[in-house]
C-alpha cells in the first residue's frame, strides 16, 4: 500500500468533472451539473457508499424526473 500526504485531483475539462482520489479505497467524482455524472451513477451505483447513498440517490432521482 502506498501512502502520501498529497491530495490528488484530476480535472476533465471535456466532461466538466473532477476526480478526487482521497485514499487507496476510493475517490469522489464531482461536477457542477448532473449530466456528466448520469452514466457513472447508473453504471456504478453499487459502488456508492452507504452513508452517501440517500443524498446521491436524491440528486439523481430529482433530476431524472425534471423536478
Amino acid at each position: 500500500m502506498l501512502s502520501s500526504d498529497y491530495r490528488i485531483y484530476i480535472f476533465n475539462a471535456t466532461r466538466d468533472t473532477i476526480f478526487h482520489f482521497y485514499d487507496s479505497r476510493g475517490l469522489d467524482i464531482v461536477s457542477n451539473a448532473t449530466g456528466p455524472l448520469q452514466a457513472l451513477y447508473h453504471t456504478y451505483n453499487d459502488w456508492i457508499l452507504d452513508y452517501d447513498r440517500e443524498r446521491v440517490d436524491h440528486v439523481f432521482h430529482r433530476y431524472s424526473f425534471g423536478i
